[in-house]
């Protein structure tokens, strides 16, 4: 089963703001919490309020903002746009609409880790992220039943015992880990307890590896992975019924979805081939 990957929703509620206000504020960050790496920074006078989004992270982010105002307009769409790693970009400036009358207004954002405007390479041929010559049988394929729909359409499910080692399907760099969790289950709750490992590719698209072991990631954020490496041990964290290696790649439609890419894999029983459910199927350089 898949977990959506970083999903994060903030909700800001601006209060009355009367003409006669002189004095101005300057919030850092308004809505964030002291782990938060990606957060808003709001200006704000009797007349205007100027937004920023600040992305901490060591990759882009995809953001997207939704406003509800009264007495007020906003000076361009933000439905969904990038932010670079450690840049500070303005989002839009809202002003009241009629001079001397109160205005407010309020708005909720999201983010999602990656660029939503990465183009996959289809080239690319991925390996299976198990150890050369292991023998493992595809669970549940693109398309899956069970959980394989929506943003996670075209994602892939190994039963593997618990502690199974996992090697990047792809080389990239590290770009988020967890590995806290000791809790799975079947139903939506557990899904924030997954352990996983997120790698940035060379095209900008994201390979998600989940449900991992508690203690069982075995690469840091800002690391560079070859194909093949290391990069933890397979679990039953998270939204899972039984222990299993999730994996996909995907990148962001805006900050609310992320959409997963179709690809193709190299085996030992031939190469360059979508794998099939209910098939096993032997891992090859």
């Amino acid at each position: 089963m898949g977990r959506e990957d970083y999903d994060r929703i903030h909700v800001m509620k601006g209060k009355w703001i009367l003409a006669f206000c002189l004095s101005a504020v300057l919030s850092l960050p308004a809505l964030a919490t002291a782990e938060e790496l990606v957060h808003v920074v709001k200006e704000e006078n009797a007349r205007e309020a100027t937004l920023y989004v600040r992305n901490g992270r060591p990759v882009d982010v995809t953001i997207s903002f939704k406003f509800t105002w009264e007495n007020a307009e906003v000076d361009q769409d933000c439905a969904a746009f990038v932010v670079r790693p450690n840049e500070l970009v303005r989002v839009c400036r809202i002003t009241s609409r009629i001079r001397n009358m109160p205005w407010r207004y309020s708005f909720e954002w999201r983010y999602k880790l990656g660029n939503m405007t990465a183009r996959h390479d289809d080239a690319f041929i991925y390996r299976l992220p198990f150890e050369e010559g292991k023998r493992v049988v595809v669970t549940q394929g693109f398309g899956g039943k069970f959980s394989h729909h929506g943003g996670s359409r075209y994602s892939i499910d190994w039963r593997v015992p618990e502690g199974t080692p996992i090697h990047a399907s792809r080389e990239g760099t590290v770009v988020a880990v967890e590995s806290q969790h000791s809790e799975g289950g079947p139903t939506p709750e557990f899904k924030e307890k997954a352990n996983y490992v997120i790698v940035l590719h060379e095209d900008g698209t994201l390979g998600q590896y989940l449900h991992l072991e508690k203690d069982g990631v075995a690469v840091r954020v800002g690391e560079r992975i070859l194909e093949g490496g290391l990069i933890g041990y397979s679990g039953n964290t998270g939204f899972s019924t039984v222990p299993h290696l999730h994996f996909n790649v995907y990148k962001p439609k805006d900050g609310l979805e992320t959409e997963s890419i179709p690809i193709r894999f190299k085996t030992g029983e031939g190469a360059g081939i979508a794998l099939e459910q209910g098939k096993e199927y032997t891992v090859s350089r």
